[in-house]
């Protein structure tokens, strides 16, 4: 995510060790957040008002719950489904906001440049 960041002209911020991130956002005003749903789901039952300028929250590393995703829609942030490797340097894989089957929480969307997909048997075997 920060590589991404930097790359595509924008700023990345990280939380310093032991403050609370939402500290931070609610002082930097980030547009995009790239989280898992257990932090999505604090971020929210901590004080919503604080993610006033987060647009779009990048969602991996568990499955995201329906509920949660309405929650966070509720408050006008979209909600962008990741699928990510720790081999491959995180995200590989992301919805399309705005496409329709992007609304699905099981989604994760077409890899990214860069990381050629294929789906192949569960053995494992080509």
């Amino acid at each position: 995510m920060i590589l991404r960041s930097l790359e595509s002209g924008g700023a990345a911020v990280v939380s310093p060790f032991g403050r609370p991130m939402v500290d931070v956002v609610g002082r930097a005003k980030p547009t995009v957040a790239s989280l898992v749903p257990t932090m999505l789901y604090r971020w929210l039952d901590w004080n919503p008002d604080t993610l006033a300028s987060i647009e779009t929250v990048l969602v991996g590393g568990a499955r995201l719950s329906e509920g949660l995703a309405h929650r966070a829609r509720t408050l006008g942030i979209d909600i962008v489904t990741t699928y990510g490797l720790t081999e491959a340097a995180s995200q590989v894989a992301t919805a399309i906001p705005g496409d329709a089957a992007a609304d699905g929480e099981d989604i994760v969307g077409p890899p990214l440049d860069g990381f050629p997909g294929r789906i192949g048997p569960e053995s494992g075997r080509a």
